[in-house]
């Protein structure tokens, strides 16, 4: 299990399952042949606001890979849909996920513009999170409403572990 909190408080905000890291994770590109994978976040969001991703939608054949980009086919909002109906609409769409060939991933300028579109659109319930794998660490963000109709992102603190240890990303 792995924790995020955003950077001015101590809550947790976002919680990724074990399952889930471990599905992240074995999406790392550590070879020159692989390519980047994408999906979407699918968890619960407490009353408090508290998002729990218990699932995420992995690559598909449909989808168009290479090694610095990728376009993600329709095919994961169909699997988001189906799980909103099997869990009683307690299972939501909470953001997107992909990899880089680097390190200690940032948002390239694609991946910004994408991510302003998205939350330009205004179609997500909650603020939604994108998550970037790295070769050596997985970074979350979480785009906010700055102002009417402008939006931001915050770089969220990783939190280790319950202890509450903070270190800027996962590292493994």
């Amino acid at each position: 299990m792995r924790l995020f909190r955003r950077p001015e408080e101590k809550e947790v905000c976002l919680t990724l399952s074990g399952s889930v890291v471990a599905t992240l994770l074995s999406y790392v590109q550590t070879a020159p042949e692989d390519n980047e994978a994408c999906g979407v976040l699918i968890g619960r969001v407490s009353v408090d606001g508290k998002v729990c991703i218990e699932a995420i939608t992995e690559p598909r054949p449909e989808d168009q890979r290479q090694r610095n980009w990728f376009r993600r086919s329709s095919v994961h909002q169909d699997v988001v849909e189906e799980l909103f109906r099997e869990s009683g609409r307690k299972l939501v769409y909470c953001g997107e996920w992909h990899t880089h060939p680097e390190p200690v991933p940032s948002p390239s300028e694609t991946d910004l513009a994408a991510w302003s579109l998205k939350l330009e659109g205004g179609t997500c319930v909650i603020n939604p999170f994108f998550i970037i794998v790295g070769t050596k660490r997985i970074r979350a963000w979480e785009g906010c409403q700055h102002r009417l109709r402008t939006w931001r992102l915050l770089d969220v603190t990783l939190c280790s572990d319950r202890s509450g240890k903070e270190t800027p990303c996962v590292e493994y």
